[in-house]
């Protein structure tokens, strides 16, 4: 009795069979093997730098996004880095810097795998001298309708545009709005006050002085003098009635 051989499988059957085992394969294997991390974090956002003065910026970026996670954020400063912070940090103090030279920074994420996002915008900023120790002298006549009150002591003499001055009538009402030096004068309420620069010009220092002039109104008023970067009174002058 002759034995018929088995049916031939078609070609393109087979081939299909044998690429299906293979990726069958393929996906048991890369199952067993963990792929590297090759996605690298998000740009770093919302950079942006605040003065503590004195030579001290802060810096303050928000937090990228990893598929992992981020382990760690680098800092720049004009494009060198200078800092390396653990990836739940989103802030550094950047200290001992020059007063009045300004900085770039940028900053970049890393993640567990060394994965590097893209840099940050530049954020550009400098740091302000330190809030001065100030008095003012008393006030004096100065005729031929004047009084002025000067600039007795100050610690460092610092540039005029850091500071704004204005005068109030007693307790706190605003007569001229507190401005710059450089703005005097200033005439509200029958009243002008202005400002006398002595030596070293453009800078406030001891001898310069506030001028009011004016009709006697009868009221109390007073010169207050604010150190703008630190948004705080540095001195306040003696009451005038006038």
């Amino acid at each position: 009795m002759r034995v018929r051989p088995p049916p031939r499988i078609p070609r393109h059957i087979l081939l299909a069979v044998l690429i299906l085992a293979g990726g069958l394969i393929a996906v048991a294997v890369l199952g067993l093997i963990v792929l590297p991390d090759r996605e690298a974090p998000t740009q770093v956002t919302g950079l942006r730098v605040e003065d503590l003065l004195a030579g001290r910026l802060q810096i303050r970026w928000d937090a990228a996004q990893d598929n992992v996670g981020v382990a760690a954020y680098r800092l720049y400063r004009n494009e060198i880095e200078i800092a390396s912070m653990s990836g739940s940090t989103t802030s550094y103090v950047d200290d001992g810097l020059l007063v009045d030279v300004f900085f770039e920074y940028r900053a970049d994420a890393v993640d567990v795998a060394g994965n590097a996002g893209p840099k940050s915008v530049r954020a550009r900023a400098s740091s302000a001298p330190a809030k001065p120790t100030l008095s003012l002298s008393s006030w004096v006549v100065d005729p031929p309708s004047g009084r002025a009150v000067g600039v007795a002591t100050v610690s460092q003499e610092i540039n005029l545009t850091r500071y704004h001055v204005g005068l109030f009538e007693e307790p706190v009402t605003v007569v001229i709005p507190p401005q710059s030096p450089l703005e005097l004068p200033q005439t509200r309420d029958n009243l002008t006050l202005s400002f006398e620069d002595a030596a070293p010009l453009g800078d406030l220092s001891a001898g310069d002085r506030f001028v009011l002039r004016g009709t006697p109104t009868g009221a109390t008023y007073f010169v207050r003098l604010i150190y703008v970067p630190a948004s705080e009174v540095v001195a306040d002058s003696a009451s005038l009635p006038f």
